[in-house]
């Protein structure tokens, strides 16, 4: 199996320090962001890795592969214009003739084994989309949440007004090719493109979710760096490469 990683946007809630290193390459206790995510992938048997990036940023991630991770087949996708989740799904789609893995590297989860495990492992029994959910941190409205019976989606819907759930998207998906041409066809803003693909792709294959019930990690944002260097810190972690 494959995984798509998008790493081409600027970080900006992360300014400054994010101008002088991608945000997914800042080190949380003893290693980059990015590596927990990527040895979580290979102790799940991922094969190949397509990491999108712009262009100004090709020669750090090209430096940090080969130095942390150079036996990994790793194909770096250019993302030109900073357009969203859908247009850098599309750029991958040459590539993917097969279900794959899409994970935005900000979200990293802990307390409940690999959530990558569970992830394959739902989609193995289900054979559709999956998408990765947790219980929502505070506010539910101000998420992506999906309406469900049993996991199974019904609805997924963007920042409602009367949540249909608590379980809001948490970034880590697996997907059939199907969605390539589900999001050819649909228009409008990125949230609105991204909501409208889902609700196309649960009508016309179905989708489940798979729930992490550990803790989900957020470190995109300033306050939840911190915090995920707070809970991170006391585990134990072998010594890492440093850029």
């Amino acid at each position: 199996m494959k995984v798509v990683i998008p790493c081409a946007g600027w970080g900006t809630r992360m300014y400054p320090v994010s101008k002088t290193l991608p945000k997914e390459l800042l080190p949380i206790v003893n290693k980059p962001i990015l590596s927990y995510v990527i040895e979580e992938c290979i102790e799940n048997g991922i094969e190949e890795y397509i990491i999108i990036v712009n262009p100004y940023k090709l020669y750090i991630y090209e430096h940090y592969f080969k130095n942390d991770f150079p036996d990994l087949k790793v194909k770096f996708v250019i993302q030109n214009e900073m357009k969203g989740y859908v247009d850098a799904l599309l750029l991958c789609e040459y590539y993917l003739k097969e279900p794959f893995v899409l994970i935005l590297p900000d979200n990293l989860f802990v307390d409940d084994g690999s959530f990558l495990e569970k992830l394959i492992k739902k989609h193995k029994e289900k054979g559709c989309s999956v998408m990765g959910v947790s219980i929502a941190k505070g506010d539910p409205r101000r998420y992506g949440l999906v309406r469900h019976e049993d996991y199974k989606m019904l609805e997924f819907v963007e920042k409602p007004e009367n949540p249909p759930s608590n379980l809001a998207h948490n970034g880590w998906d697996i997907f059939t090719p199907k969605i390539f041409d589900i999001v050819k066809l649909v228009e409008g803003e990125e949230n609105i493109k991204t909501t409208v693909a889902f609700n196309k792709l649960i009508e016309e294959e179905g989708m489940y979710a798979c729930e992490y019930k550990g803790e989900w990690l957020d470190t995109g944002n300033p306050n939840e760096f911190v915090k995920s260097f707070l809970k991170l810190v006391d585990k134990e972690l072998l010594p890492h490469k440093s850029l």
